[in-house]
């Protein structure tokens, strides 16, 4: 599956952002899509996903997934390719991005950073991860 990276045009966007990667379309295309299939609210300031809302939308999209599991160290994920969520600071707050493992290590692609893909993952805390299964 190859995944080409979509910034998250939204403050809370980055489920949407995730998930238009995965789908192969634009950040705006795939807002509209779910918001016109009944999956993402029409709220105009809070576009946050939840796991739940996640394995949804995957499923609406035909893709497979395995529930999520819990990762320490982001080398652990055995995935190929994941929506992995991540604390960046201490506040509870949780930020979606996409991992992908390939031949020459793993990386994440991040929707709210202009960067494509990032491979220093030190100080990115650990989290959950949802294996896309393909």
């Amino acid at each position: 599956m190859k995944v080409k990276h979509v910034y998250q045009h939204d403050n809370t966007g980055c489920g949407i952002a995730c998930i238009a990667m995965l789908a192969n379309q634009t950040y705006h295309e795939m807002k509209e899509l779910l918001i016109y299939k009944g999956l993402l609210s029409d709220n105009t300031e809070f576009f946050g996903t939840t796991f739940r809302q996640l394995t949804n939308i995957l499923t609406s999209f035909n893709f497979r997934s395995m529930p999520r599991r819990k990762f320490k160290k982001w080398s652990n994920i055995p995935a190929k390719i994941a929506i992995a969520s991540t604390n960046y600071d201490n506040s509870g707050s949780w930020h979606w991005v996409i991992f992908v493992r390939d031949i020459d290590g793993f990386y994440i692609y991040d929707p709210c950073k202009r960067r494509k893909k990032i491979r220093d993952l030190r100080g990115k805390m650990s989290g959950w991860f949802i294996e896309i299964l393909y």
